[in-house]
């Protein structure tokens, strides 16, 4: 009779220097799908100021 065979075979698909040439704001991105090269949109820097509470003396306000 007929004889079916099948075997999986190892290919790779994302080749190291792939990812070590990425310029500035490319991306990889490997799903089941398969391997996506991007590049992320120019935009301007954030500037944000974080004030964070003093939380030493919030502590000691609450036990007094």
């Amino acid at each position: 009779g007929d004889v079916i065979s099948a075997r999986e075979m190892k290919e790779e698909v994302i080749e190291p220097h792939d990812v070590l040439n990425l310029s500035p704001r490319q991306f990889l991105m490997h799903s089941y799908h398969g391997a996506f090269f991007g590049r992320t949109e120019d935009v301007s820097p954030l500037m944000l100021k974080v004030e964070l509470p003093n939380i030493k003396e919030e502590k000691e306000i609450q036990h007094v």
